[in-house]
């Protein structure tokens, strides 16, 4: 009986044996890949290498002019020159000026309402165009219109000359300002006698 159990068990040990064998093999074989099966690096897509976005050239104070003068009077020309003092004429070094030159389009009812408009248009500039940069030092807005002479030859005449300095829009508190008053603030204004 002895016997009979000694080989039991051992027949029993040796079973146990080669399935822990078969076990543990066939475990490393799943683990390791065979050469022809690709691995996941190899299936992986390749990544694009982003291209950096190119950090964007700033402006310059003639191109941020245009752009803000334009959305208000779309033809309107701009011009940027050393700064002037409006008193005393001397240069203001570092500061610089904004001419701003437009062609009214004529279908104002009479020169009056085409001066208003000027006034209207001077006031909308002077808003748009100081808060861009403390460069600025005066913008002079010149309004033209169509005329005839004398002749019956039509021609471009200058209807107001409006010269605005930082310094008065300063002082401006656009939320109650009537732009009509800007014949009285303007730091230069001029109007020519069109009938």
């Amino acid at each position: 009986m002895n016997t009979k159990k000694i080989i039991v068990f051992g027949i029993l040990g040796l079973l146990i044996f080669i399935g822990i064998a078969t076990a543990i093999s066939s475990a490393t074989s799943s683990k390791q890949t065979p050469s022809n099966t690709p691995t996941p690096e190899s299936t992986a897509t390749p990544q694009a290498t982003e291209t950096p976005t190119p950090t964007p050239i700033p402006l310059t104070l003639e191109e941020k002019m245009k752009q803000v003068v334009t959305s208000k009077i779309s033809n309107a020309t701009i011009e940027i020159v050393d700064a002037v003092d409006n008193k005393t004429f001397d240069k203001i070094p570092g500061k610089k000026d904004v001419l701003i030159d437009y062609e009214m389009n004529g279908t104002f009812w009479d020169t009056k309402g085409a001066r208003v408009a000027s006034y209207k248009n001077a006031t909308d500039l002077m808003q748009a165009v100081f808060p861009i940069d403390p460069i600025v030092a005066s913008i002079l807005v010149t309004a033209k219109v169509p005329t005839k002479d004398t002749y019956g030859k039509s021609n471009i005449s200058v209807l107001t000359a409006i010269t605005l300095s930082r310094e008065t829009y300063n002082k401006i508190n656009f939320t109650d300002f009537d732009y009509h008053n800007i014949p009285t603030i303007a730091d230069i204004y001029s109007e020519r006698n069109i009938k």
